[in-house]
């Protein structure tokens, strides 16, 4: 992931953070999306937001195509069958979103994937959001597929 930015704002960040006794540092980020891909830019209770645009319920995140719902609203039902819209890309990393907190799902999924020799890593959504981002900023094939936080947890 490419982060830039402008130079007279670190400089006056910088002397900034010096000068001020309560060290805050007013440095903007931003994000470089040169080719038009497809980062998650935030997540919500009830949505997850996609280049600007939120995607309420569960979704499918890749850099290169459209979010797409997904049919799983709770991890308890993750099954290889419900894998199948995140492997249609042929992705070599698979991020899970659990919703609120981290739940594991069936050894069966897990193994399924090892077999397809697909890394697989399950987290809560919002670690799941912001390892999106990394992993496509490094030009890998990662899909995720993100339950809302506000999830039920099965």
């Amino acid at each position: 992931m490419a982060i830039s930015y402008r130079h007279n704002e670190a400089v006056v960040a910088h002397t900034a953070l010096f000068n001020r006794s309560n060290y805050r540092c007013p440095l903007k980020l931003h994000l470089d999306n040169p080719h038009g891909e497809f980062r998650i830019s935030s997540y919500a209770e009830d949505a997850i937001v996609v280049n600007d645009e939120r995607y309420t319920g569960s979704v499918i995140v890749t850099p290169t195509d459209p979010p797409e719902s997904w049919d799983l609203n709770e991890i308890a039902r993750l099954d290889i069958q419900a894998m199948e819209p995140l492997l249609a890309g042929k992705p070599e990393v698979v991020l899970i979103g659990t919703g609120p907190r981290q739940i594991f799902p069936d050894v069966a999924v897990l193994a399924y994937l090892s077999k397809r020799e697909i890394g697989i890593e399950i987290m809560d959504s919002r670690a799941a959001c912001r390892t999106f981002n990394i992993v496509a900023g490094e030009g890998r094939r990662v899909v995720a597929g993100l339950l809302p936080l506000a999830a039920g947890s099965g």
